[in-house]
């Protein structure tokens, strides 16, 4: 369901391809992605689509209001401070 109010949402995908999903600082969905994001689907090597399809098919509802690259996965610990500190 859709709700009118801040989500916070981390997606982390590791060295080993272990691939995470946290909800507001909770773990929602843990499984294995043996394949590159790196040119996925008919997205071009190099870009980012953030809220929505290359077709335009299924735009974002809704704003972004804080978004964060690392150069490496965090910590479940890590995640969950985040969320609990407002970012």
């Amino acid at each position: 369901s859709i709700e009118s109010k801040p989500t916070h949402i981390v997606f982390i995908k590791d060295k080993n391809n272990a691939l995470k999903l946290f909800i507001n600082g909770e773990l929602s969905i843990e499984t294995v992605f043996d394949k590159s994001l790196i040119g996925w689907g008919q997205i071009p090597a190099g870009c980012l689509l953030m809220g929505g399809t290359e077709s335009g098919s299924h735009s974002w509802q809704g704003g972004f209001y804080l978004m964060a690259f690392y150069d490496k996965a965090l910590s479940d610990a890590k995640v969950l401070a985040s969320y609990q500190a407002g970012y």
